[in-house]
């Protein structure tokens, strides 16, 4: 894990492509390459001092990661997603454009948390799960479950 404080070495490679397993086979060949994974940071994205990055992952422009947040390995924060404080999310998980997790929240490995939704603060998506553009988690996503709406609703038991 590395913090926006810390100096990052950038030789490597940069690894998005878009299922989790994908990605980790990806980033799996790199690193058997004898190259890194470095964390990738737009100028225009903002990263707390204290919030921390694993390898491999993209924040991007417009986005914000904020105080005490925890970000895993191979992790897309993309354009406007707004990670609030103290949120914990899992390796490979995809943070779409203009997302939002409220404080506390935690997102599984491999989830996927899509265009504009919003997740309630202390809330949990499973890992593996699907939450669909425009949705507003109120409860706990059980892990692989497929969710979608306002309020969410499952579509899809995992």
């Amino acid at each position: 894990m590395v913090s926006r404080a810390e100096e990052v070495d950038a030789e490597g490679a940069v690894v998005f492509l878009g299922s989790p397993r994908d990605r980790e086979r990806a980033a799996a060949a790199v690193l058997e390459a004898g190259l890194k994974l470095p964390v990738v940071i737009h100028p225009r994205a903002y990263v707390a001092p204290s919030a921390k990055l694993g390898r491999g992952t993209f924040v991007g422009a417009m986005a914000a990661v904020s105080t005490g947040a925890t970000i895993g390995e191979l992790v897309t924060v993309a354009p406007t997603a707004f990670v609030s404080h103290h949120v914990q999310v899992g390796d490979v998980a995809q943070l779409s454009p203009g997302c939002r997790l409220g404080g506390r929240s935690r997102v599984g490995r491999g989830a996927f948390v899509g265009l504009g939704a919003t997740v309630r603060s202390e809330r949990t998506v499973g890992p593996g799960a699907v939450v669909g553009a425009g949705a507003v988690v109120i409860a706990d996503v059980a892990p692989g479950d497929t969710v979608a709406g306002v309020p969410a609703r499952t579509l899809r038991p995992g």
